[in-house]
């Protein structure tokens, strides 16, 4: 899987999760479910930031590698990833 797809997948967990977060019936279910909430809390956004570094590392090297702009279904991609990260739902 590439570096765009693993953030692409987790930014999803991340919506799905702050859906089910937001159920106050979870509260009465398993302990178990809530520890692996605050587990996910804890590491999602961290782990999101490690996968853009690397992102931005990889498109940096392919500029320099190839002098052109990195190109993913025919829309020049740093564009649409940098609007997609100045309008994230989560700071």
């Amino acid at each position: 899987r590439t570096l765009i797809e693993e953030r692409a997948a987790l930014i999803e967990r991340m919506q799905q999760f702050e859906q089910s977060a937001s159920n106050p019936n979870r509260l009465f279910g398993s302990s178990f479910q809530l520890l692996q909430e605050e587990k996910f809390r804890k590491t999602a956004y961290p782990n999101l930031i490690k996968l853009e570094a690397a992102i931005d590392e990889a498109l940096l090297a392919w500029h320099v590698l190839t002098g052109d702009p990195f190109i993913l279904n025919g829309i020049e991609w740093r564009v649409q990833y940098e609007e997609e990260k100045a309008g994230r739902w989560i700071n």
